[in-house]
Parts: C-alpha cells; sequence; structure tokens
C-alpha cells in the first residue's frame, strides 16, 4: 500500500507537499493514508497507479479539518478513484484539484 509513502498512524497538524510520479501499489498509487485531521496535503500526482484504489491517494480512514488539493496527469485505478479514494468520513474539509 502507498507506492511512494505508507502512513501506518494518524497524520495531524501536517502539511505534505511533494510530486509524485510513476508509483504502483495495490491501494494508494502515491500515498496510503490512516485518518488525517487538521492537515494540508498537496501534491503534483503524476501517472500513478492502484491496483484497487486510489490512484494517486487512498484515505483509509476520517478525514477532518484539512485541504486535500493537487494536480492529477493520468492516474488511474482499477476499480474506483482514479485520482483519490476516501473509505471513511469526510468532514470540515476542502477538496480540489485539477485532473488531466
Amino acid at each position: 500500500n502507498g507506492g511512494a509513502i505508507y502512513f501506518e498512524n494518524a497524520i495531524s497538524n501536517s502539511n505534505i507537499n511533494a510530486t509524485y510520479t510513476n508509483n504502483t501499489a495495490i491501494y494508494g498509487g502515491a500515498n496510503f493514508f490512516n485518518s488525517v485531521s487538521d492537515s494540508n496535503i498537496n501534491g503534483t500526482y503524476s501517472h500513478n497507479t492502484a491496483d484497487r484504489d486510489g490512484g494517486a491517494n487512498f484515505f483509509n480512514g476520517d478525514v477532518s479539518n484539512s485541504n486535500i488539493a493537487g494536480t492529477y496527469i493520468n492516474n488511474s485505478a482499477d476499480m474506483d478513484g482514479g485520482a483519490n479514494y476516501f473509505q471513511s468520513s469526510v468532514s470540515n474539509s476542502n477538496i480540489t484539484g485539477t485532473y488531466n
């Protein structure tokens, strides 16, 4: 899980900004997150692939009070969420992106 980064524990009060290219995983071609709160996650995601869900990012747990943004270019998932896949609830958060 998480072709580039697997976050095993919760992310809180964090800023993550990176470029992810040509990563592959079963879940979350670039990143696999468990819960995320009070954080900013931004990136450029290009040609990442998930065998199941979340071509760029897979969010396994709740997302709250966070900003999820990015530029998504040719990411894919064999099942759901070519760019992002949210397994659980999302509350008080902004999700924005440029999708190509």
